[in-house]
């Protein structure tokens, strides 16, 4: 009899095994993450009523491609988003079941800081003495990146702001960035490039995106940096010549 429930036990013991084998390979799965995960983020973030409630002045566009890891430090992409259909007003947006999610910028202004350590600029007026995130709003949107934080801002003036690529003050160079323009990509939480994932610590269904009308002193500190140029025809993106139809996108 007693053999018999130890059977009974290591029975079931073995079926939970293998019922939380199974299950821990379906939520790690390719298959979960882009139906279960990032499917509903692309709906909220595309067509949220919370999003829109909260920032109706903010014009991105959500689109979703292939991320396909990194070649020299550069995020290489398997699809081309088409720009023309993507930037259109009445364009239909649907989901095509990618693994990554962006939005084209339009009026939307992203401080980059590429530094997971704090980061102090010296030479910044008024901002040198503790890290440049303590300087920043902490009540805007807010995204955490595989190496740093992005700071979300909208552009509520009447002039087009530059991009901005790697903030130069007194002869050095700094790993911040100001991404502008309705051709420039922003990749957003929850994208994941091989372990490494993208996430909200101020989300845009629950935060307003601040304008940058209030942080003027942001757009200062690049006063001495080099405008970012990118080519007309292929607007920051470049092929990679190491593997044949890979997209990179650079900054």
């Amino acid at each position: 009899m007693n053999h018999i429930m130890k059977m009974d036990t290591i029975y079931v013991c073995l079926i939970i095994v293998i019922i939380a084998v199974l299950i821990y390979a379906y939520i790690t799965s390719d298959y979960y993450y882009i139906n279960a995960v990032l499917k509903p983020a692309f709906d909220q973030l595309n067509d949220g009523t919370a999003f829109r409630e909260l920032n109706p002045d903010i014009k991105w566009k959500m689109v979703n491609m292939d991320i396909d890891g990194y070649i020299n430090n550069k995020k290489i992409v398997t699809n081309k988003p088409s720009y023309e259909i993507a930037n259109t007003r009445h364009a239909k947006n649907e989901f095509e079941y990618k693994n990554t999610l962006a939005a084209f910028l339009n009026n939307v202004i992203v401080f980059d800081i590429d530094s997971n350590e704090p980061l102090f600029i010296t030479g910044a007026s008024g901002m040198e003495d503790k890290p440049i995130d303590q300087y920043l709003p902490k009540d805007t949107v807010i995204a955490k990146s595989p190496h740093g934080y992005h700071y979300y801002f909208y552009n509520d003036t009447d002039t087009p702001i530059s991009c901005y690529v790697g903030l130069m003050m007194n002869g050095v160079k700094y790993p911040v960035d100001l991404l502008t323009g309705h051709k420039q990509l922003i990749f957003m939480p929850p994208t994941r490039i091989e372990s490494a994932c993208y996430r909200w610590i101020n989300s845009p269904v629950t935060h307003r995106i601040a304008p940058i009308s209030q942080h003027a002193r942001i757009l200062d500190l690049f006063t001495y940096t080099k405008e970012f140029e990118i080519q007309p025809e292929t607007p920051n993106m470049c092929i990679s010549n190491s593997i044949p139809h890979m997209l990179c996108i650079v900054w």
